[in-house]
Parts: structure tokens; C-alpha cells; sequence
């Protein structure tokens, strides 16, 4: 079942070698807007490829009939995928991600900078946030007009840029034409991300585990972080490298992932599921973090299993 949030998920045609997943790579967002009748791919997805002659097939494929001027209409991905269907022979060995829905909107020769910032905020989401929680706003559009005309049959496309903005930036804004870009521009906005992070509430000391009642979790401008802010599933299974003052925001750099099995270890090793399961005594066959698999040999059997570790010294294994 389809999530009602934005739900990515990987289609791999795989029939021919006429290009590569590796290499050539079509995002559909979940907003576009358009100046076609006809819906082309280029103008509804963000297409990363390493031949110009396999970026203008992709951007030319006509999806079909779109809304009529002013209009809205709103595509399931079951829907694109039917209107791609026809296309597997070009889109063999394309990386392609859907959203679980796109809207597209068709404006008359004409992109509104809401609708371009729009568009910017959903590419860097989609192409630069280090985590889904993350969120990108972007201010201070500089434009000339209230937006950016597009000729008859175009679309627009922000280009990704190679490493994540940071503050003020500049991005590069395409107008195509039946694949084929007419026009470039370069628009400047100040970018700031946000997250959720942990403050702490009172001095950590060194080597010790965090729990909620040491952290207070709130979303925050991490614009100019140089680290990646700790999550929710980091703290259970990590502890301080140092003390920490409080008000500090910790950050993945503050962790060190404790060993929860240790090879030769005396473990408990349990099999089943939430109705029922039993549990014997092994001796793990490998280091281990909680909630990597690792190999453990039963002390009854002396069997070699697999299994998953669910707290220190306890492996869950599937007979």
C-alpha cells in the first residue's frame, strides 16, 4: 500500500544495454508545472544523464494528454507507470523513481516563482538532504519579474547541483523544448535546511548511554552544521566519546557505536516470534553492533546460524 507521504521506489529496466542504471537516473517529482498539451517526461521529472543523446530521448517522451490550461490534474504512480509502459525499450537500464502521486499543473507560457521555488525546495530534497526528516527552504528569490516565461511546448528543470548549497547560492534553471534546452538561467536564493536534533538537558559524562530524559528533541537551522545531527535510532545503541556541557547538539561525530556481541562471546540465542519463541545459549562467531546480522554457533547443535542482534548478547535467529 501506497503511503500517503512521499514514497520513492526503484523501477529497473533491465531488457538491453543500451544505457546504465549506474549512469542514467529519472526522478518524477510530486509537482510539476507545464506549458505542453502533452505531458513530455523531461518536463515532469529531473533526468541525470551521461549522453546527450540518451537525455534527449528521455526529456521527449510524451506521456500523454495534460490538463487543459489553468488546469490541475493528478497522476497516481500506477498511472505513470502505465503511460511509460509503451517506452520500456528506451527506458531499459534506467534508474527510475516515482512518487506516489505527481500534480501537474499547466500555466500558460509562464513558471511563477513560487512555482520555481517550489520546484528548487522538492530537487534539493530529493537529490542533496542527508535524511528524510530534513527539510529545504529557500528565500530571497532574485528575479526580475514575478517569473520566468516559457515558449510554446516548453517546460522548466532546476539542475541539480554537485554538492549540497549551503546559505546563499545560485542554481541553474533550464527551458526545453522537445528535449531539447533553448535557454539558461542562473537564479540566486539563500538556502537554509532545518532538522530534528537533540539538545541535552544536563552534563553527559564520557562513555555513557543517552536516554530521553538527558535530551530534548526540537527542529532547528542546521544550514551551517559542518555534522550530521544524531537520530532518534542512533542514542539506544551508542555512547559519549566525551562529556558533554549542556545545550549542545549532538551530532553522530559525539557517538561511538557500542559492540553489543563480541566474538566468543556467550550469547543468548532466541528463535520464534512474538507469540512464541524459545531461547539456548551459543557463542557468537563475529563483532557485532545491535541490529547487525552476525553469525552464531548453538551450544546444543553446534549448528552455525545467522541472525539479527536485538540487544547485548541476544541474537534472534530463523530456523
Amino acid at each position: 500500500m501506497l503511503s500517503r507521504l512521499f514514497l520513492t521506489f526503484v523501477v529497473l529496466f533491465l531488457l538491453g544495454e543500451r544505457v546504465h542504471a549506474s549512469q542514467n537516473q529519472v526522478h518524477v517529482r510530486n509537482e510539476a508545472q507545464i506549458a505542453l498539451s502533452n505531458v513530455e517526461l523531461g518536463a515532469i521529472a529531473d533526468i541525470v544523464t551521461t549522453n546527450i543523446d540518451d537525455d534527449k530521448a528521455l526529456r521527449a517522451l510524451n506521456l500523454g494528454e495534460g490538463p487543459k490550461a489553468g488546469k490541475v490534474v493528478e497522476w497516481t504512480a500506477a498511472e505513470i507507470s502505465k503511460r511509460l509502459r509503451p517506452f520500456n525499450r528506451v527506458l531499459q537500464g534506467v534508474q527510475l523513481k516515482l512518487p506516489d502521486r505527481i500534480i501537474i499543473r499547466r500555466a500558460v507560457d509562464f513558471i511563477t516563482r513560487d512555482a520555481l521555488r517550489s520546484q528548487i525546495e522538492e530537487m534539493l530534497k530529493l537529490r542533496t538532504l542527508p535524511d528524510p526528516s530534513w527539510e529545504a527552504k529557500l528565500t530571497d528569490i532574485q528575479l526580475q519579474t514575478a517569473g520566468l516565461n516559457i515558449p510554446p511546448d516548453g517546460s522548466v528543470q532546476v539542475v541539480p547541483p554537485l554538492t549540497r548549497p549551503k546559505g546563499a547560492a545560485s542554481f541553474e534553471v533550464v527551458i526545453s523544448k522537445h528535449g531539447q534546452v533553448i535557454k539558461r538561467h542562473w537564479i540566486n536564493a539563500k538556502v537554509a535546511y532545518f532538522a530534528p536534533v537533540a539538545k541535552t538537558l544536563r552534563r553527559i559524562e564520557a562513555n555513557s548511554h543517552l536516554s530521553d530524559a538527558d535530551v530534548k528533541w526540537q527542529k532547528e537551522d542546521v544550514t551551517f552544521l559542518n555534522e550530521i545531527p544524531a537520530q532518534v535510532a542512533d542514542l539506544p545503541t551508542a555512547t559519549t566519546r566525551h562529556s558533554l556541557q549542556p545545550g549542545v547538539l549532538v551530532t553522530r561525530s559525539h557517538l561511538a557505536r557500542e559492540t553489543a556481541v563480541k566474538f566468543g562471546q556467550e550469547i543468548e540465542v532466541v528463535a520464534g516470534g512474538d507469540a512464541f519463541s524459545v531461547s539456548t545459549k551459543g557463542f557468537s562467531q563475529q563483532n557485532g553492533y545491535i541490529g547487525d546480522i552476525v553469525k552464531v554457533k548453538s551450544q546444543n547443535t553446534n549448528k552455525i546460524l545467522s541472525g539479527v542482534i536485538t540487544a547485548r548478547g541476544v541474537v534472534r535467529v530463523n530456523y
